[in-house]
């Protein structure tokens, strides 16, 4: 058996959420962060391709409010108060003919990641 990745991990545990609409909107990223039940939340942080990341910028926070949903005054940038990483392996854009995951937002700590195959012996 492989490694398996993070997004299909969470996409065969039936946790994505999806919007009909196929257009990422700022209540796509509320509803992501809504979702995450409250345990996790106090270390939450993002994960997004670069180009959605991107996107997130020119999303305003509300209807006739210019300020950005993404903080890029930090290293890294947040989104919502959470730290947001760039994960080039998810989606950059959304494609009408496929599912797209394009924000993932976790308890990161959490996730560990394993090789599979024992420590050589002495």
């Amino acid at each position: 058996m492989g490694p398996v990745g993070l997004v299909s991990t969470v996409i065969a545990g039936g946790t994505v959420q999806a919007t009909a609409t196929n257009v990422f909107a700022a209540s796509d990223v509320y509803t992501n962060a809504a979702a995450l039940p409250a345990r996790w939340r106090s270390n939450a942080s993002w994960m997004a391709n670069g180009a959605v990341v991107n996107s997130e910028r020119q999303l305003p926070v509300g209807t006739n409010v210019q300020q950005s949903l993404v903080d890029s005054s930090t290293t890294p940038p947040k989104l919502l108060d959470w730290p947001i990483h760039e994960n080039s392996n998810m989606d950059g854009v959304l494609n009408a003919a496929a599912a797209d995951y394009v924000l993932l937002s976790g308890d990161f700590k959490q996730y560990v990641i394993t090789t599979g195959c024992r420590p050589a012996s002495n």
